[in-house]
């Protein structure tokens, strides 16, 4: 299964509708809580070992990936609500500044 059906999956069993799409989490426990920071830790340590040597590992932390994604989005030319969502900035400014550094 690809990323971009078991996101819309998610979406379709966790819907969110109005205005609160630009700050409800995307990734949740249930639904409704936020992910916590031990459990963002975990899941993106998880992904670095599973995608990436450990040459490529060194000086690799959650703030790196997050400034990473960041910049993705911001190629992408995606909303910023969706950043938000996506890696619990919390600031617009702090977002555009670090996806500005990436």
């Amino acid at each position: 299964m690809s990323f971009a059906a078991a996101l819309v999956d998610y979406l379709v069993r966790f819907p969110v509708h109005g205005a609160a799409r630009h700050t409800a989490p995307l990734f949740t426990t249930d639904g409704l809580t936020r992910w916590t920071d031990a459990q963002l830790d975990s899941t993106l340590l998880a992904v670095m070992k599973a995608t990436l040597t450990p040459q490529q590992r060194v000086g690799k932390t959650k703030h790196s990936k997050r400034v990473s994604i960041a910049t993705g989005l911001r190629v992408l030319d995606s909303p910023d609500g969706e950043f938000r969502a996506l890696v619990q900035w919390s600031s617009l400014e702090s977002l555009r500044i670090y996806a500005r550094m990436g």
